[in-house]
């Protein structure tokens, strides 16, 4: 298991994009429009929880990949195509 893998996501959930639609949807499973209006979905993230274990010191000490934000990247197992 990478380091990466270790660090939780704060992703907390996926909203619509346009402002009067106020579809939330919790984030279950990849998904990329709104149910109700086709609109992209945008990640929301707890930046509160984010921030216990995100900082530059510790962004710094870890690979040098995408996964080193993994607090703000979806709940996935880490990959690498290369």
């Amino acid at each position: 298991m990478s380091a990466a893998a270790a660090i939780p996501s704060a992703h907390s959930h996926l909203e619509c994009s346009r402002p009067d639609c106020d579809f939330v949807v919790a984030y279950d499973a990849p998904r990329n429009l709104c149910d109700l209006c086709r609109s992209p979905l945008l990640a929301r993230y707890d930046l509160a929880a984010a921030s216990q274990t995100l900082s530059l010191e510790s962004v710094r000490d870890r690979v040098h990949s995408m996964w080193r934000y993994a607090e703000v990247m979806p709940k996935a197992v880490p990959v690498s195509l290369g």
